[in-house]
């Protein structure tokens, strides 16, 4: 258990960065990101942030970063499966 928690921790260190980007977004946003980020996900919002100041383009990326990977993920999942 308390390995558990440690290794996803992580998410707490990767929300407090990003909420530093994220201050004027919507709450809809915020809600909806935060079970998006993952690892590359963050990554690629984090560094798109730091170049990035519009706030609509920042969530564009974000979503789309988080919803390609996802879908990736799930197709990936579908192909081992049938397979």
């Amino acid at each position: 258990m308390f390995t558990g928690l440690v290794v996803n921790a992580r998410l707490v260190v990767y929300s407090a960065s990003l909420a530093r980007h994220w201050t004027g977004q919507p709450r809809w946003f915020r809600v909806a990101a935060a079970g998006l980020i993952i690892d590359p996900t963050w990554v690629a919002a984090e560094r798109h942030a730091q170049d990035e100041r519009d706030p609509s383009a920042q969530r564009r990326y974000c979503l789309a970063a988080g919803l390609t990977r996802g879908l990736a993920w799930s197709g990936a999942i579908a192909v081992g499966a049938l397979a």
